[in-house]
């Protein structure tokens, strides 16, 4: 499991794969506020608390355990689910279903469910690029994107 990459990992930001990536979150905030009406959903009394937790400490914790992890160590390492579909392991593919189906506790389902779309995205860079940055930081930039778009302003 890598926080940083080693010698030989592709540096990202040099990569299109990771722009368009960054792309996509916008494709999903805006599904998932029309499909959910969820606009203005975060009181201000709250955003500051929210950012802290959604932008910095979430995805950093759910990056290291499911796509550092689960995806790297124990479905990539352990168990080999290397195979590819269209650019996606088969341990991204499981890793993304939990994450999902995990999100269905503290969610609405339908919204749970959808999230693992962007969570193949994030298991996506963690495959190309062999370290977890990446997937953290836009994991972060996804989070961010939704934390402004839900916003009630004042």
């Amino acid at each position: 499991m890598y926080l940083i990459p080693n010698s030989d990992a592709k540096s990202f930001l040099k990569d299109s794969h990771w722009y368009y990536a960054v792309g996509l979150g916008v494709v999903f905030w805006m599904a998932y506020g029309f499909l959910f009406d969820a606009y203005n959903l975060i009181p201000y009394e709250v955003l500051w608390q929210t950012l802290l937790f959604t932008v910095l400490l979430y995805p950093i914790v759910e990056e290291i355990v499911f796509r550092g992890w689960i995806q790297g160590e124990v479905l990539l390492g352990r168990f080999k689910l290397n195979a590819t579909i269209a650019g996606i392991t088969l341990a991204n593919f499981l890793t993304s279903l939990l994450f999902a189906l995990l999100h269905g506790i503290n969610q609405e389902f339908t919204w749970a469910i959808l999230i693992f779309f962007p969570s193949l995205v994030f298991g996506y860079l963690r495959d190309r690029y062999g370290y977890l940055l990446p997937s953290i930081l836009l994991h972060s930039t996804f989070n961010l994107g939704f934390s402004v778009l839900f916003y009630k302003g004042v």
